[in-house]
């Protein structure tokens, strides 16, 4: 699976007095968001469990932020069906606000009702 990785990176912040603060202390991160090409995904879930062991978060919240970005790359905006032909954005900015057990409820809902 080749996965375009978020790529971050760090500055450290001034005070208006212009002191420079250890880099380890004040970290800002930028990050891109993930892209996963349709044709390389062998099941939705293998490759959120994947991503999601790498990145240290829970593989339904990779699903949620995979499934809510790119809900027209769905056939029929069902989670079941994915397009091969489509590239797929991981943006986990998505779900920053967000309680696990919601994201959790969501996918389930979305896998079973197909809504």
């Amino acid at each position: 699976l080749h996965l375009s990785l978020r790529r971050q990176r760090q500055m450290c912040i001034r005070d208006s007095v212009s002191t420079e603060y250890p880099a380890d202390l004040i970290v800002v991160e930028e990050s891109e968001p993930l892209v996963i090409s349709g044709a390389e995904i062998d099941t939705l879930w293998s490759t959120a469990t994947e991503i999601a062991d790498e990145l240290g978060v829970d593989r339904y919240e990779v699903m949620y932020v995979v499934y809510e970005g790119n809900k027209d790359s769905f056939v029929d905006n069902d989670i079941n069906q994915y397009r091969q032909d489509a590239d797929y954005f991981v943006d986990l900015s998505l779900i920053e606000n967000l309680e696990t057990q919601f994201i959790i409820n969501e996918v389930k809902r979305h896998i079973f009702c197909r809504c």
